[in-house]
């Protein structure tokens, strides 16, 4: 491509402010385009994001599945602490019921001396 020297020559002052201020949006397109690409190689290519996916599959099944036996115990220890207040509730009667035989024989004692 030849460029005629008489065209450069008519070239006028506020045409060149024209091409100045295309030349910098052009560089400008030409940044963004150049950034675009090197975020878009940044980016892990579809086999590893399925890698990756595989593997956050797997550690959510673990988790659910130590929470299913969390919950299991929990409610074994439920059930567990349940029974130790019902026994507790019935030695702490059986004692009020010693308590009140004692008294009872003590008064019976004092009676009689």
């Amino acid at each position: 491509m030849k460029i005629d020297p008489h065209m450069i020559a008519q070239l006028t002052p506020d045409m060149t402010k024209d091409i100045a201020a295309f030349l910098v949006c052009l560089g400008a397109l030409l940044w963004l385009y150049n950034e675009g690409r090197k975020a878009f190689k940044r980016q892990p290519p579809n086999e590893e994001l399925g890698v990756q996916h595989s593997a956050l599959s797997d550690r959510t099944s673990r988790n659910e599945n130590s929470i299913r036996e969390l919950y299991r115990r929990s409610e074994a220890n439920g059930q567990a602490l349940a029974r130790l207040e019902t026994e507790t509730r019935l030695q702490n009667a059986q004692l009020c019921n010693m308590d009140a035989k004692l008294d009872r024989l003590i008064e019976r004692k004092n009676r009689q001396q």
